[in-house]
């Protein structure tokens, strides 16, 4: 016969007297599970808000979880609220009406013991009114009213106090100072002068020049030399990511001996450094060590505005690149002076240098018509020749535009014609002069 377990009223069959009886997944395994799902409690509850309280190693709930006892409600005490219980003797008396406290100002005067006394002494024009029915005590000065004047005048951190009650005080102008006073509203207006091109309106932007201690940002010419005295950032060296050095402005640093550049280029030097926000800029101008090292050089290198090292080091100038033939000389381009070249102007001109037409030839105009003497073959002037290659001979000439044959025979052999100093290559087909 079916039944239920006493805790969590699980169903359950009996295997002999319902054997025979029909498995039902809901009432025998379903709504047995949701029971036990709701009568157990998880392990995370233990010592959690609306969980179960957890027990200790001496099966003790710990006072972490019990409540604090208040005026409204019980609970556990604190430590210190059972060292002043204990601290009270049996029959001790209940609040006694008295002060045990007086503040004055902010010090507080304390009562030493149950019976101590408060004493108030009347001071230089003071006058104590005693009032023990209400509890209260009237303190008033003796001297005479106030009168129409200022007892003290405050400049800045300090006080000036009327010796009397006829005291006067002064206001003195200074330098560049007006004092303008204001008898009915019972003030002063202290105000700047400055003489020659300042005033007191203008004082604020600085209008009065000072030209031997500053340059103007424009129409401003600096004589003598730019000074920088920087100290190189401690703990810096050149080996450092660009993050390091100064962000903006131009510095100047003096660079001497190891460990300060970290070898790159050198370790004796001075170092200009330029940087606008993140983008940064270094010259180094390497100096002969004493005691031997290497020779002067100027270096560069730049890191941008999102770069993260620097870029490497560049050489651009050394002892070696300079000089006569380095195509740094100021006179020289490639290491030719200006003599060695011919003006562009010069082409085509007496004493100059002869053009080319668009036929890459040198243009008629530029060659000598004189060819009477017919001494020198410079003195030709032979615009076209044709040549019959096979032949090896010459068909006619063009002399100074008329076709002559004056000086050769039609279609005679070309090996056989004096042509003074010339001479035919018959091999390259050419008139060799």
């Amino acid at each position: 016969m079916a039944s239920n377990t006493p805790r969590l009223g699980l169903y359950k069959k009996d295997p002999v007297a319902d054997r025979n009886d029909t498995f039902n997944i809901q009432t025998m395994l379903n709504d047995n599970w949701d029971r036990i799902d709701q009568g157990v409690v998880l392990e995370t509850e233990k010592g959690s808000a609306n969980g179960v309280a957890s027990l200790d190693g001496n099966a003790k709930v710990p006072t972490s979880q019990l409540p604090i006892a208040t005026t409204t409600s019980p609970g556990a005490i604190s430590a210190s609220d059972k060292a002043k219980l204990d601290g009270i003797q049996p029959g001790a008396e209940v609040n006694q009406n008295a002060f045990t406290t007086i503040k004055v100002g902010a010090t507080n005067i304390d009562a030493d013991s149950k019976t101590d006394v408060l004493e108030l002494v009347a001071g230089s024009n003071i006058t104590l009114t005693p009032d023990a029915t209400n509890d209260k005590i009237t303190i008033s000065t003796t001297a005479e009213p106030n009168q129409n004047a200022f007892t003290t005048i405050k400049v800045g951190a300090t006080n000036i106090d009327a010796d009397s009650k006829t005291d006067t005080l002064e206001l003195v102008a200074g330098t560049g100072v007006v004092l303008t006073p204001d008898a009915v509203n019972d003030k002063v207006t202290i105000a700047a002068s400055f003489g020659g091109n300042g005033s007191a309106t203008t004082v604020a932007r600085s209008d009065h020049n000072h030209d031997g201690v500053y340059v103007k940002t424009a129409g401003d010419t600096m004589t003598g030399p730019l000074k920088f005295n920087t100290p190189l950032p401690a703990g810096v060296n050149t080996s450092d990511t660009p993050d390091k050095w100064p962000n903006d402005g131009i510095t100047y640093y003096d660079v001497l001996g190891a460990g300060l550049l970290q070898g790159q280029p050198t370790n004796y030097g001075k170092i200009m450094h330029i940087s606008q926000r993140d983008v940064k800029f270094q010259y180094f101008f390497e100096w002969i060590h004493p005691q031997g090292g290497p020779s002067g050089s100027v270096y560069y290198r730049h890191a941008g505005e999102h770069d993260t090292v620097w870029g490497q080091w560049h050489k651009i100038w050394h002892d070696g690149n300079d000089g006569a033939g380095s195509g740094l000389d100021a006179d020289t381009v490639d290491g030719k002076q200006a003599s060695d070249f011919v003006w562009k102007t010069e082409k085509g001109k007496p004493n100059g240098v002869a053009t080319l037409g668009p036929d890459g030839k040198v243009p008629s105009e530029q060659l000598s018509s004189d060819a009477a003497t017919k001494d020198e073959l410079t003195h030709l002037n032979i615009n076209i020749i044709d040549m019959a290659v096979e032949l090896e001979t010459l068909k006619g000439a063009t002399l100074n535009g008329v076709t002559a044959n004056i000086f050769i025979e039609s279609f005679q052999n070309l090996n056989d014609i004096n042509l003074m100093n010339g001479i035919y290559d018959s091999a390259n087909k050419r008139l060799v002069l």
